[in-house]
């Protein structure tokens, strides 16, 4: 029976996208809630489906008792944020009158455009400076794909690289929608030189979201074929890491082949290991953390936050594997109280409302930023969990805004100086 449903509530939110999609075009692409639904039917509702199905385990060797726990609360999430999104837009008429700022082309003062030039060149330029220093150290762990995460992990948390990134592309999202042009996106090539090093997928992700998103505001059309060319570019990056990593893995047991959705597995196995250790946080600490996250620096938040008990936490003492799992959504909902459970699919419905109306408020330059911060949080939601990660395309966009107009206004007074 739960299957039935899941399967018939997927199938029916693949029949409304392909109908908005024959009838809004482009307009579909602006609803922040196919992404997140999208991302959860991938992570946790094929493997939930797999389970039932297949009656498969994964290597952990989890407890029966947790695969119900999974299944159950998987597939409740999956059927009750798709069937909203059937009842909201399965028999709604075309959306295209909500975003006719999506349309708008105002004249805009040149010295805004000199400033989303800066910032866009400043992250660029940043990320090659920081790339350069620690050229040595990234070339070192070439082959050691523990010691690559770490370093990037590290970097990433010294330099704030993903803040920065995140800045960029705000600032190349909104130059390429006034002159409608891809030029700009060059600009990520050091980032993206991160990633080659590290053999790692998050700044090339978040590079393929930015085409995207400037595509569908300039009026581009989306193909399937599209869709097919990410599949394969992700899909050859798994495969390269699966094969780095191929002697570790074989020390588990585990080939290459299998390692390659290991995204899919990782989520899976990581869930399984925190519902069987249950261990529970204080949700009033942990919601204070994640609101405070991206204000406090990284070395007092553990001075503040002393007796929070975080997923990685779990992980790193009940893990038996050599090699690092990483959170998802339903490790958030296993290490909440239990009464968590019941109002989580709630909270996923909400997000997606509120980002949604944030879009459909704001100018169009704004609501193409907003909407690339909620369609590359979606990952950070499927690790992490939405109380982790609801408020991080938020926060990306006021650290954008912060650094736009006080570049803004020195530019602007330094025009005006120049005039006088």
């Amino acid at each position: 029976m739960k299957e039935s449903l899941t399967i018939l509530a997927i199938i029916s939110f693949l029949i409304i996208v392909w109908r908005r999609i024959r009838i809004d075009g482009f307009v579909v692409a602006l609803d922040v809630r196919i992404y997140l639904i999208a991302s959860t039917i991938l992570y946790i509702g094929i493997p939930s489906l797999a389970i039932l199905f297949f009656d498969l385990s994964t290597l952990y060797g989890e407890s029966e008792n947790a695969k119900n726990w999974y299944v159950n609360i998987s597939l409740s999430i999956i059927v009750i944020a798709t069937s909203e999104y059937i009842v909201r837009s399965g028999f709604s008429r075309s959306h295209s009158s909500k975003i006719r700022w999506a349309q708008d082309r105002k004249i805009t003062p040149h010295y805004i455009k000199t400033s989303l030039i800066v910032l866009a060149v400043a992250a660029s330029a940043y990320a090659a400076v920081v790339l350069t220093a620690n050229l040595p150290n990234i070339i070192s762990t070439i082959g050691d794909r523990s010691l690559a995460s770490a370093l990037k992990t590290s970097l990433n948390e010294q330099y704030k690289l993903m803040l920065t990134m995140n800045i960029g592309c705000a600032s190349i999202i909104a130059l390429s929608l006034l002159n409608k042009k891809f030029k700009y996106v060059i600009l990520l090539a050091p980032y993206l030189a991160f990633d080659i090093l590290f053999l790692a997928r998050d700044y090339l992700f978040i590079a393929m979201v930015v085409i995207f998103v400037i595509r569908i505001f300039n009026g581009g059309e989306i193909k399937m074929k599209h869709g097919v060319y990410i599949f394969l570019i992700l899909y050859a990056v798994e495969f390269f890491r699966a094969s780095w990593n191929r002697e570790s893995l074989m020390a588990e047991g585990i080939s290459a082949l299998i390692q390659m959705p290991g995204e899919l597995i990782g989520t899976t196995m990581a869930t399984f290991v925190v519902a069987d250790s249950m261990e529970k946080t204080e949700l009033l600490s942990y919601l204070a953390h994640n609101i405070l996250f991206f204000w406090l620096p990284g070395s007092l938040r553990p001075e503040i936050f002393t007796d929070l008990l975080s997923v990685r936490d779990v992980l790193s003492e009940h893990s038996p594997f050599t090699w690092g799992l990483g959170g998802s959504l339903l490790s958030e909902v296993a290490i909440l109280p239990n009464f968590m459970m019941w109002i989580y699919p709630t909270i996923f419905i909400v997000y997606s409302l509120l980002y949604g109306y944030i879009i459909s408020k704001v100018n169009r330059y704004n609501g193409a930023i907003v909407l690339f911060f909620c369609i590359t949080n979606v990952l950070a939601i499927q690790r992490g969990g939405i109380l982790y990660a609801s408020l991080i395309p938020l926060y990306y966009f006021i650290y954008f805004q912060i650094a736009f107009i006080l570049l803004n206004k020195i530019i602007k007074n330094s025009r005006r100086q120049s005039a006088d």
